[in-house]
């Protein structure tokens, strides 16, 4: 798995439906003996991207699923790059429109790449950001060398 900056080796003992470029996030259910079981894994694939629509660093980030969170205190932004099937660095960017999408009334683009997947996590009662995903190509894929996936504006 890419955690950000490396590629490590992850065993996993429990059934845990996991596929190749999958996006993981886990909490360990021990975390001082390194155990996590099924129920602390979240797995989303390409079918969970979203654009970012816009973003204050550090605050908070809006994405085209009308999601609107502010980030935890500790977060993280991995960068992958979809299209080759790796991990790579990045940083948050709204997402480009889809020009090849078609135009509105106002002769503006009615789509946009999903660049991001993201997971949130309770923090007392309020959802937070803890994680974001970001593809480098401004588009995720849906695998390696796959389509790029549009959302709609």
């Amino acid at each position: 798995m890419w955690n950000g900056k490396e590629s490590v080796d992850v065993k996993v003992e429990d059934k845990v439906s996991i596929a190749k470029y999958d996006f993981v996030s886990f909490d360990w259910a021990d975390e001082e003996a390194k155990e996590a079981d099924t129920n602390d894994f979240i797995v989303k694939d390409h079918t969970d991207a979203v654009a970012i629509t816009a973003f204050v660093d550090g605050d908070s980030i809006t994405f085209s699923d009308g999601v609107s969170q502010d980030f935890a205190d500790d977060y993280f932004v991995i960068g992958v790059d979809t299209k080759k099937g790796e991990g790579s660095t990045a940083s948050l960017k709204t997402a480009k429109d889809d020009p090849n999408s078609e135009k509105d009334e106002n002769g503006d683009y009615t789509k946009q790449y999903a660049n991001a997947i993201y997971f949130s996590v309770k923090d007392g009662s309020d959802n937070v950001i803890e994680c974001v995903f970001v593809d480098v190509n401004g588009a995720i894929y849906t695998d390696k060398n796959g389509s790029a996936i549009s959302v709609d504006k």
